[in-house]
C-alpha cells in the first residue's frame, strides 16, 4: 500500500491493483469497493497496531520514540480514513436506491397493505433481535 498526498488525496490499492483518487472511488464496482473497504480497514487497524509496538519498544528499551515515523504513520491513517469514509457513503446510497426499487417491484407482486404488514412485522423483528443482542452484551 502506498499513499500519497498531493493536490488530490489517492490511495495505491494492492487488492484492486490500481491508484485511486477520492473523487475515482464512485466509479468502481462493487466488487472493487468490497476489496478496498477491506483493504482500508485492514490497514488502518495495521498501522494502529505498528504505533503501539513501536511505542512500546520504544518505552521498554528506553530509546527515544520517532515523532517524524509517528506523524507519517498518522498521515496515512488519515487518508485511509477519508477513503473509508467515501467507501462508507457509497454503501449507505446503494441502500437507500436498493431499497427503494426493493419496494417497488415488490409492490407488483403484493398490495400496499400486504406491504404494510411486512414491514410493521420486520420492525418488530428487528428491535427483538436489537434487545437480545444488548441482553447477550449485558450478561459478558
Amino acid at each position: 500500500m502506498k499513499l500519497s498526498l498531493s493536490m488530490a488525496l489517492t490511495f495505491k490499492s494492492k487488492q484492486i491493483e490500481k491508484v485511486i483518487t477520492l473523487d475515482e472511488i464512485q466509479y468502481l464496482s462493487g466488487s472493487e469497493l468490497f476489496l478496498l473497504k477491506d483493504e482500508l480497514i485492514f490497514a488502518i487497524d495495521s498501522m494502529d497496531r505498528s504505533l503501539m509496538e513501536v511505542a512500546t519498544q520504544s518505552e521498554e528499551s528506553g530509546e527515544p520514540y520517532n515523532q517524524e515515523w509517528h506523524q507519517r504513520v498518522r498521515r496515512k491513517q488519515k487518508v485511509c480514513q477519508a477513503f473509508l469514509v467515501e467507501v462508507s457513503n457509497l454503501d449507505k446510497m446503494y441502500d437507500v436506491i436498493y431499497k427503494s426499487f426493493f419496494i417497488k417491484n415488490l409492490l407488483k407482486y403484493i398490495s400496499e397493505e400486504d406491504l404494510g404488514i411486512v414491514e410493521q412485522k420486520t420492525e418488530l423483528d428487528t428491535q427483538d433481535e436489537l434487545l437480545a443482542i444488548r441482553e447477550k452484551e449485558l450478561i459478558k
